[in-house]
C-alpha cells in the first residue's frame, strides 16, 4: 500500500473512531436522562401511591431489567463497536457516510476505498485503478474528514438537557426528602418504612431583605406531629450554624443580632419521639438578603491655625478625626463612601448642623474650630437608606498659652548701691509670637504710709525672633527716687500676638532689690571676718594638737614590730581628723569668696585689695597640697591593705605634710589678719567715697530750684540728707575703732594722719552745716543749694586725707617688705659665697687628716646661719604674697643639700659631700634669683603684695605670640610645607622656633614666680604643651593647618587671661555693658566645610572685638583673624 492509499484508510479509519467515540457520549447521555426520568417518576409515584412490599419488589425488578436494557443499548454496544473497529475491517459505510455528508459525489469516496481494499478487479486495469486514486488524491488531500465531527450533533437536545437538568435540580431542592425517602423504599422493599404524616411551618419573615448592622426576628407557626423542640438552621458561605428557637403560646421565636452577611436558613422540627421522621420535619429553605448601608472611608482632614499663629496647615493622619487645634483654626475635610449618596450633612453635639457637598461617592466640607465640641456624618444613600451608629469625633481646644518670661539676669534678690546701672536680661517664649515686653515695679520705703503703686516701663531693645527673643535693659537707679533702705520689688511681662482683646500676658517671678547703707555692708563684712578668723585660728590649734598626736603615733610606730587595732584606729582617726580640718579651710574659703564677691559686686572694694583677697583664696586652695592629699590617699589604701611597713612608710609621709600643712594654715591666717586691717582702711575711704558721691547727686538735684518746691522731691531730699548724716556718723565711729587697731602704730605717721581726718569730721563747722542744710531743706529754701556744694568739698577732702593715709601705709608696708626682702637675699648671697669656699676647702682636704673636720664644723654653722635665714623668709612669708612656692622649695633643697653634705663628711665620704654642696649651693643661687625676681616685682606693684605686674607681663607675651603668629601665618601655603621653603624661608622658620622657645621659657617663668595660681595666670592650661608642639613643627619645617590652629589657640587663651586680670578694673557702670549674644540663624543650606571654617573665623573675630580689650591689641587681634580668613578664602 502506497502513501496515497494509506492517506485515505487512515482518514476513513480516523473518522470512523471519533463518530463512533461521539455516538457513545451521546448514548451515554441519553442513558442517564433517562435514568433520571425515570427514577425521579418512581420515586414520586411511591410519594403519591405509597406502594406494597409486593409492588416495590415488582418495581425494583422492572426498573432493574429496564437499566441493564439501556446499558447494553446506550454503553454496552457503543463501547462494543468501538473496541472491534480496526484498520482492516470493512470502513466503507464510513466511506459512504462521508461522501454524503462532506463530498458533492457520495459515492466516490466508497469507490476508491474499494479500489484500494481490492487491487484486482475484473474489467479494471491496475494503471487506470492507480490513475483513479491518484486522481481522488489529488482531489480529496486537503480534506479531513473527521474535523467536520461535532460532539453537539450526537448528543441530546440541549433543551432538553436543561430541561430536565432543572426539573430534577428543584424536584431534588424542594422535595429531597421525599425522593430520598421513596428512593430507600424501592431500593431496599424488604424493609418498612414510617410514612411521614403532613406538617405545615409558616415562617417569618420568610425571604427577607435586612439593612447591616440590624437585628432579625424569626417568628414561627408550625402545625403537625408533635414536636420537642425548634431550631433555625443558617447555611452562610458554605458554614453552618443552628440556633434554638424559643418556644411562645404563639409558636416559636428567635432574635439574630448585628446581621453582616446574607443566608438561606430553615426551620427544623425534633420530634418528640427519635426516629426517621426527625430528618424529614424541617421547612423549605429561604433566603435572607443584607442591604449596605451608606459607610465613610478614606476620611482626610486638613487644619488651617489662625493666621496669627504663622504655622503651615497639616493633615491629620487618614481615618482620624478627632481634632485638636487652635480656637479659630479651619478644619476642612473629605472622605469616600461605599456607594453613591444622596445627601450628607456634619452634626454637632452642640447642636449645630452642616449640610456638606455630595457627587456621587465623595464628600466635602469645611467648619471653623470655635470650642470643645463633638461631631458626626450623617449619610444618605439614593434608597434614603441612612448610615448606622456614626462614629463621633472629639473637638478639643487648644489653649494658646501666655509668654513664658523669665528674667535671667540678675535672676535672684539683690543688694545693690544707689548708684548702679543694673543690666536685666528677660528671655521670653511664646507658642506663636511676642509683641512687646515691659518691666512693672514697686518702690517700697520704710514708711509704709507712702505711694505703695506700681509702675511699668516699656523695654524695647531685644534679640532673637518672632517666638523666642531676649530683652536687654539698662535699670539707673540714679535717675530713680530711691535711697538707703528703699527696696523694689519687680517683675517683668510680655504680651503675646493673639488678635482681639483675649491678648495672653505673661509674667515672672517677682524680685526685689534692696538698697542697704554702707553701714550694713560693712558690719556683715567685719562681722564674717572675724568669724572666719576665730575658725582659722582653732582650726590652727587642732592642727598644733594633730601635729603633736601624728609625732607622738609616729614614735610608738616606730618601737612596735606590729601595729594592734588600737594604733590603727589612731591613725584612721588622725586621718578623719585631717578632713575635718581640710573640710573647715573650704568652708572659709568658700565663705570669704562669696563675701569678696558681694562687696565686688556692690563697689565698695578697690582693685589693689580685691587682687590681695584673690591671692588668699589661693593661698586657702593651696593649703591641702598634691603631696598631702597623695598622703593621704596612700595612708588609707595602706590601712586597708593591713601591711605594716606600708602603714609606717605613707604615716610617716603624711606627718611630714601634715607639717607642711600646719605652716601653710599659720602663713594664711596672718596674710588674711593683714589683709583684714587692710580692708578696715579700704572700708573708710569706701565710706568717705559714698558721702561725697551722695552729696554730688543731691547738689545734681538742688541745680534745678524747683524741685524744691515739689513736695515729693523735697522730701526726698530730706531723706538723702538724714541718710548723709547717719553715714557720716557711721564713719566718725569706723574711723575711732580703726585707730585703736594695734597694727596702727606699725607704720609711722598714720595715727596722727588719720586723727587729722578725725578732726575735720568732728569740726563743729562741718555739724553747724548739716543742722542748715536740714532746716533749709525743710524750708525749701535756695540757700540749700549752695550749702550742699560746701558739704561736698568738705566730704572730698576728708576722701582725699583718707586716701593719704591709705596709700602711705601701703608704701611704708612696700618698703619694709622690700628691705626685709633685700636683707634676706644678701645674707643668701653671703651664704653661698660661704658654702662655695667650704667647698674648695672640702676639695683640699685630706681625707684622713683634721682638716676634714673643720671642714665639717664651718659647714655646720653654714647650715645654722642659712635655718636662720629661711626662718625670716618664713617669717616675711606672712607679710606678702611675692615670697613663691618655688622659693620655699629653692630654699627647702639647700638646707636638705647642706644636711646631706655633713652626713657624709662626718662618714669622710668627700666626693659625696662635695656633690652636696655643689647642689647646696646651686640650690641657694636660685632662691637668690628667685628673691632677686620677687623684689622686681615688688618695686612694680603698688603695695607689698602686688598683682599689676602679672597684667604687664602677660600683655608683652601676648604681643610677642601675635607677631609670631603673623610671621608663620605669611610662611603657610595652606597644605604644609615640607620641602617646599627656600633656604631663606627655613632659616625665618628656624628664627621663629627660637623665638617661641624663648616665649615659652618666659611662660614658664611667670608661672614659678605666681606659683602656678590658676586665677592670676587665666586660663593657661596646657599653653606650654601646645607651645612644645609649635616649636617642632618650625623645627622641622613643617607648618600645616594644625600648626596656625595651636598658634591660634595660645593667643586666644593670653588675650582671655589678660582680660580676666584687667576686668576687675572695670567701673560698675562698664560691668553694666555687657557683650551681646549673637543667637545663631538658620543658614538655609548645609555649607561646605571650608564655609563653616570661614564662619566660624568671622565669628570669633566678633566675639574678640566685644569683649573690651585695649585698641591696641583690637588692633593686633583684627589684623591676625582678617590674615586667617584671606588664607581660607585663598584655598
Amino acid at each position: 500500500m502506497n502513501k496515497k492509499e494509506r492517506f485515505f484508510i487512515d482518514n476513513i479509519f480516523r473518522y470512523a473512531k471519533r463518530n463512533l467515540l461521539y455516538r457513545f457520549w451521546g448514548s451515554l447521555s441519553f442513558f442517564f436522562l433517562i435514568l433520571v426520568i425515570f427514577g425521579i417518576s418512581t420515586a414520586f409515584a411511591d410519594h403519591l401511591f405509597y406502594f406494597s412490599e409486593l409492588s416495590r419488589w415488582g418495581l425494583l425488578l422492572i426498573h432493574t431489567g429496564f437499566v441493564l436494557f439501556l446499558l447494553i443499548i446506550f454503553v454496552f454496544k457503543p463501547l462494543a463497536e468501538i473496541r472491534s473497529l480496526k484498520r482492516d475491517t470493512d470502513l466503507s459505510r464510513f466511506a459512504r457516510e462521508i461522501g454524503h455528508r462532506q463530498l458533492k459525489q457520495p459515492d466516490e469516496l466508497v469507490n476508491i476505498y474499494h479500489l484500494i481494499k481490492r487491487p484486482s478487479i475484473n474489467g479494471v486495469s491496475a494503471e487506470l485503478r492507480d490513475a483513479a486514486i491518484e486522481r481522488a488524491y489529488e482531489k480529496l488531500k486537503q480534506y479531513n474528514f473527521s474535523a467536520s465531527l461535532r460532539l453537539k450533533d450526537y448528543l441530546p437536545s440541549s433543551v432538553l438537557i436543561v430541561l430536565v437538568t432543572l426539573s430534577a435540580a428543584v424536584l431534588l431542592a424542594t422535595h429531597s426528602d421525599v425522593i430520598v425517602h421513596s428512593g430507600k423504599r424501592l431500593l431496599n422493599p424488604a424493609n418498612e418504612y414510617l410514612r411521614i404524616p403532613p406538617f405545615t411551618f409558616r415562617v417569618e419573615p420568610g425571604n427577607a431583605k435586612v439593612i447591616q448592622g440590624r437585628n432579625v426576628e424569626f417568628r414561627v407557626e408550625y402545625e403537625g406531629p408533635a414536636l420537642a423542640g425548634c431550631q433555625l438552621t443558617l447555611q452562610e458561605d458554605g458554614a453552618r450554624q443552628t440556633i434554638p428557637l424559643k418556644k411562645r403560646p404563639d409558636g416559636y421565636f428567635a432574635l439574630l443580632k448585628d446581621v453582616q452577611r446574607p443566608f438561606t436558613y430553615r426551620v427544623e422540627g425534633q420530634p418528640l419521639y427519635a426516629g426517621e421522621l426527625a430528618d424529614h420535619l424541617h421547612s423549605r429553605s429561604y433566603k435572607v438578603q443584607v442591604l449596605i448601608p451608606p459607610q465613610m472611608k478614606n476620611l482626610d482632614i486638613q487644619l488651617f491655625p489662625p493666621a496669627y499663629t504663622g504655622l503651615p496647615g497639616r493633615t491629620l493622619d487618614r481615618n482620624l478625626g478627632d481634632i485638636v487645634a487652635l480656637a479659630g483654626t479651619k478644619a476642612q475635610f473629605k472622605f469616600e463612601t461605599n456607594k453613591p449618596l444622596a445627601r450628607a450633612k456634619i452634626v454637632f453635639s452642640s447642636g449645630r448642623e452642616k449640610t456638606l457637598r455630595v457627587r456621587d461617592r465623595f464628600v466635602a466640607g469645611e467648619f471653623i474650630v470655635r470650642k470643645d465640641d463633638s461631631y458626626h456624618f450623617v449619610l444618605s444613600d439614593t434608597g434614603n437608606l441612612h448610615n448606622l451608629n456614626p462614629i463621633e469625633y472629639r473637638i478639643t481646644l487648644l489653649p494658646d498659652l501666655a509668654p513664658l518670661v523669665e528674667i535671667t539676669e540678675p535672676g535672684q534678690d539683690l543688694e545693690l548701691q544707689l548708684d548702679v546701672i543694673l543690666p536685666l536680661k528677660i528671655e521670653v517664649q511664646d507658642d506663636y509670637g511676642i509683641v512687646r515686653c515691659g518691666i512693672t515695679y514697686q518702690i517700697r520705703r520704710q514708711d509704709s504710709t507712702q505711694d505703695t503703686s506700681w509702675h511699668s516701663v516699656p523695654v524695647r531693645q531685644n534679640d532673637g525672633g518672632r517666638l523666642r527673643r531676649t530683652y536687654n535693659y539698662l535699670w539707673d537707679f540714679n535717675r530713680m527716687p530711691v535711697t538707703f533702705e528703699d527696696e523694689i520689688r519687680y517683675f517683668a511681662w510680655a504680651k503675646d500676638n493673639r488678635p482681639g482683646k483675649d491678648r495672653g500676658i505673661g509674667k515672672s517671678a517677682t524680685y526685689i532689690i534692696r538698697f542697704p547703707s554702707l553701714d550694713e555692708f560693712f558690719e556683715d563684712f567685719a562681722d564674717q571676718q572675724e568669724k572666719n578668723i576665730d575658725e582659722m585660728e582653732r582650726v590652727g590649734q587642732e592642727s598644733q594638737k594633730l601635729k603633736k598626736k601624728l609625732e607622738e603615733i609616729n614614735r610608738e610606730l616606730k618601737r612596735a614590730r606590729e601595729l594592734d587595732w588600737e594604733k590603727k584606729q589612731q591613725v584612721q582617726q588622725a586621718l578623719e581628723t585631717q578632713k575635718e580640718l581640710q573640710k573647715k579651710l573650704d568652708e572659709i574659703q568658700k565663705n570669704l569668696e562669696e563675701m569678696v564677691q558681694k562687696l565686688d559686686e556692690n563697689n565698695l572694694i578697690s582693685e589693689e585689695l580685691l587682687q590681695k583677697y584673690e591671692q588668699l583664696q589661693e593661698l586657702f586652695r593651696e593649703v591641702a597640697t598634691p603631696e598631702l592629699l597623695q598622703a593621704l590617699e596612700e595612708l588609707q589604701n595602706a590601712l586597708q591593705k593591713n601591711n605594716p611597713q606600708d602603714i609606717k612608710k605613707a604615716f610617716e609621709k603624711f606627718r611630714l605634710n601634715q607639717e607642711m600643712f600646719e605652716k601653710s594654715i599659720e602663713r594664711t591666717m596672718e596674710l588674711l589678719k593683714q589683709v583684714q586691717f587692710e580692708q578696715k582702711m579700704d572700708r573708710l575711704i569706701q565710706q568717705a567715697k559714698n558721702l561725697t558721691e551722695q552729696q554730688q547727686k543731691m547738689n545734681e538735684e538742688l541745680a534745678d530750684s524747683s524741685r524744691l518746691q515739689q513736695e515729693e522731691q523735697r522730701r526726698r531730699l530730706e531723706e538723702m540728707h538724714r541718710q548723709q548724716q547717719n553715714n557720716l556718723e557711721s564713719l566718725k565711729e569706723a574711723l575711732d575703732r580703726f585707730k585703736q587697731e594695734p597694727r596702727v602704730d606699725q607704720f609711722s605717721g598714720l595715727k596722727d594722719k588719720l586723727q587729722e581726718t578725725a578732726d575735720k569730721l568732728n569740726d563743729p563747722a562741718l555739724q553747724k552745716q548739716m543742722q542748715d542744710m536740714q532746716s533749709q531743706l525743710a524750708g525749701a529754701k535756695p540757700q540749700a543749694a549752695q550749702t550742699s556744694r560746701n558739704l561736698s568739698n568738705e566730704f572730698q577732702n576728708i576722701q582725699q586725707g583718707l586716701e593719704q593715709a591709705g596709700a602711705q601705709m601701703k608704701m611704708q608696708n612696700k618698703m619694709e617688705v622690700m628691705r626685709k626682702m633685700a636683707s634676706a637675699m644678701n645674707r643668701m648671697l653671703k651664704l653661698s659665697h660661704q658654702q662655695e669656699q667650704i667647698r674648695r676647702k672640702t676639695k683640699q682636704a685630706s681625707p684622713l687628716g683634721e682638716g676634714l673636720k673643720d671642714v665639717e664644723r664651718e659647714q655646720g654653722r653654714i647650715q645654722q646661719n642659712f635655718r636662720r635665714v629661711i626662718g625670716d623668709i618664713v617669717a616675711l612669708s606672712k607679710e606678702t604674697f611675692f615670697i613663691s612656692p618655688n622659693m620655699s622649695k629653692s630654699l627647702n633643697q639647700a638646707e636638705q643639700n647642706m644636711e646631706n653634705s655633713l652626713n657624709q663628711l662626718s662618714e669622710r665620704n668627700k666626693s659625696s659631700a662635695m656633690r652636696y654642696q655643689q647642689q647646696a649651693m646651686s640650690a641657694l643661687n636660685r632662691g637668690v634669683e628667685q628673691m632677686h625676681q620677687s623684689m622686681s616685682q615688688l618695686s612694680q606693684s603698688e603695695s607689698g603684695t602686688g598683682f599689676q605686674q602679672f597684667m604687664e607681663q602677660m600683655q608683652k607675651m601676648a604681643g610677642r605670640q601675635g607677631q609670631i603668629n603673623d610671621q608663620t601665618l605669611s610662611l603657610f601655603s595652606g597644605e604644609g610645607n615640607r620641602g617646599q621653603l627656600t633656604a631663606d624661608q627655613q632659616a625665618q622658620m628656624q628664627r621663629l622656633a627660637a623665638e617661641q622657645q624663648a616665649l615659652r621659657e618666659a611662660l614658664q617663668q611667670m608661672q614659678e614666680q605666681g606659683g602656678e595660681r590658676s586665677d592670676i595666670l587665666g586660663r593657661l592650661d596646657g599653653m606650654a604643651q601646645q607651645m612644645d608642639e609649635v616649636i617642632k613643627d618650625l623645627l622641622k619645617n613643617n607648618v600645616d593647618r594644625k600648626t596656625i590652629e595651636r598658634q591660634r589657640k595660645i593667643l586666644s587663651r593670653m588675650l582671655d587671661a589678660q582680660k580676666s586680670l584687667e576686668q576687675r578694673k572695670q567701673s560698675k557702670k562698664r560691668k553694666a555693658q555687657k557683650a551681646k549674644k549673637y543667637l545663631a540663624k538658620d543658614p538655609g543650606k548645609i555649607q561646605g566645610e571650608r564655609d563653616n571654617r570661614r564662619e566660624e573665623l568671622q565669628q570669633a573675630l566678633r566675639r574678640a572685638l566685644e569683649e573690651g580689650y585695649t585698641p591696641d591689641y583690637q588692633k593686633l587681634i583684627e589684623k591676625y583673624f582678617k590674615e586667617l580668613i584671606r588664607n581660607e578664602q585663598a584655598e
